[in-house]
């Protein structure tokens, strides 16, 4: 997800975080599959802000680098 610049969108194709990680995203309905646009990543930050499925997310870096995903470009 780390390699989104600010107002790109994305679509998750894995996540590679641990089993209790992937089930709290899941309650938010955050999925593989899930559309994704990243608001913005402070440089000195260890946090990121993400929009997934309408839902305003913000996630660790090193969370956010274990999430796999296609750009998603519109027609």
């Amino acid at each position: 997800m780390l390699k989104l610049k600010d107002g790109e969108k994305g679509i998750i194709t894995s996540i590679r975080l641990d089993y209790n990680a992937q089930k709290k995203l899941l309650t938010y309905g955050i999925g593989k599959g899930s559309l994704i646009l990243k608001h913005y990543s402070p440089e000195f930050s260890g946090l990121c802000n993400f929009s997934i499925n309408g839902r305003s997310v913000s996630l660790r870096k090193s969370d956010a680098a274990l999430i796999d995903l296609v750009k998603f470009v519109e027609e």
